[in-house]
């Protein structure tokens, strides 16, 4: 045999009809799953309220101190969720109406018959109640989660298993420049996968979410963004967590990527100066020999013989190359972050000494107009010749196409006891499109003559 258990309904029956509330509360207790409380007013049903909890009110709408309709719309304001079954009178239907659209859950017309429904009427009140109840807390999960989804930083994208978008927040309108109009219910395949490099793939079904790549892609302006991807699987645990999508969340980490390529060239050049060096060390020993030997020939050729021209040759090769090897060892030494009084003219001129050479060797002309009476200032000169030699290897790589390009670089004062340095390329033109990204490591276009490459980048972290 087996027992069927019932929960207890905590009932309270609101009548100020003595005889009917009271034979609706014993007919309740002794069926034995129902617990009853008797109020015959409204004062008295706010009483009981604050005292205990009821799974449901079965309420007649005539009271002494106001009506059902009263009690129906002040529940909800003063906190209380708990259905309710109205009684009310024959010829009452009208009534009966009104407290359905109030939030009444049920209502039965007092007579013989009230009893036989009454438990029955009851437990579908609560069972419907509870429904509803659950349905809103789930829906307002729902809207608290899209809530979260719609303000975080980060782009979120999901779609279902027939492919289609159906989520694309708006960090994802921001990050890719695409509308979330234009990308819902598309298909993810061809319109989200095909934007990255690598593309996108989906975690296996045994995996919860894929691995954390980063990937890159070009936004509607022509701009290369890089992003930190990861591929999550969305499954139903109600059944049996069946697979019902997947979720792509990706974080902008161009910046980072660019600091990176920055720290990179910093390591490099950090080695090219050790490099650097020990070539310098290295080229020292024989050029002092170089130049010994070109005296010693000066000092046994007599004045006019047809050989000595070439001795003084060597000898002033000599000392230029000895010249230039020692500024290329003092710019491969650590720096110093000390600042000092200083000429800025002299460290354009010692910048000059390490690539002007070089720039000239390619057919490009190199002018200086360095104004001489100009103030001493304030800086570092360590730093002040990376600017320099950074901003001239920039404007050589720039004009490798052209020989005949003439590159100038002037001094001079300017307004407010300040002082104007000008390195003119008067071969190149950029657009405003490129001018906006001017200084950033990564823009680059070989084909089309220019390029910034990490020179410019350096420089205006310098000047910063």
């Amino acid at each position: 045999m087996t027992t069927h258990l019932h929960p207890t309904y905590h009932v309270l029956v609101v009548d100020d009809e003595f005889l009917e509330g009271e034979l609706i509360t014993v007919f309740l207790d002794r069926i034995g799953h129902f617990q009853t409380t008797l109020a015959s007013t409204l004062q008295e049903l706010w009483k009981c309220l604050a005292e205990a909890h009821y799974d449901i009110l079965l309420m007649d709408y005539r009271l002494p101190d106001g009506t059902g309709l009263d009690a129906l719309g002040e529940l909800p304001l003063r906190g209380y969720s708990i259905p309710v079954i109205m009684l009310t009178g024959q010829g009452d239907e009208r009534i009966a109406a009104m407290s359905i659209q109030k939030g009444a859950r049920d209502y039965l017309v007092k007579g013989n018959d009230i009893l036989t429904s009454l438990p029955a009427r009851i437990q579908k009140a609560i069972q419907d109640h509870t429904v509803q109840v659950t349905a809103a807390k789930s829906l307002e999960q729902i809207r608290y989660q899209a809530l979260l989804l719609n303000n975080v930083r980060d782009a979120v994208v999901v779609w279902d298993m027939a492919d289609r978008i159906t989520f694309w927040n708006p960090a994802a309108e921001r990050l890719f420049g695409l509308p979330a109009d234009k990308m819902l219910n598309t298909c993810v395949q061809e319109h989200y996968f095909n934007l990255f490099t690598p593309t996108i793939r989906i975690p296996e079904p045994e995996q919860t979410s894929g691995q954390q790549i980063e990937r890159d892609f070009q936004n509607p302006h022509g701009e290369m963004v890089w992003v930190s991807s990861q591929v999550s699987t969305l499954r139903d645990f109600t059944k049996n967590g069946q697979i019902i999508g997947f979720m792509d969340v990706c974080r902008d980490i161009t910046k980072s990527k660019h600091l990176e390529a920055k720290l990179v060239q910093s390591a490099w050049m950090a080695s090219f100066g050790e490099l650097a060096s020990g070539v310098a060390h290295q080229i020292n020993n024989p050029l002092t020999t170089v130049i010994a030997e070109a005296q010693m020939l000066l000092r046994d050729l007599p004045t006019g013989h047809p050989s000595r021209d070439f001795a003084e040759a060597i000898e002033e090769a000599g000392w230029r190359t000895q010249k230039i090897v020692e500024k290329l060892l003092e710019f491969s030494h650590p720096s110093s972050e000390s600042f000092q009084v200083l000429n800025i003219n002299q460290t354009i001129e010692n910048s000059l000494h390490l690539v002007g050479e070089s720039i000239r060797s390619t057919g490009i002309s190199l002018e200086t107009e360095l104004h001489p009476g100009l103030p001493p200032i304030y800086g570092n000169v360590r730093r002040l010749e990376v600017l320099w030699v950074n901003l001239l290897r920039h404007v050589r790589r720039a004009n490798q196409t052209d020989r005949d390009d003439l590159i100038r670089i002037r001094s001079f004062p300017g307004p407010q006891a300040s002082i104007v340095i000008e390195v003119q390329d008067l071969h190149q033109t950029i657009t405003l499109q490129q001018l906006q990204a001017f200084f950033e490591p990564h823009l680059s276009n070989p084909t089309s003559g220019w390029e910034t490459g990490i020179e410019l980048s350096i420089c205006r972290e310098i000047v910063h």
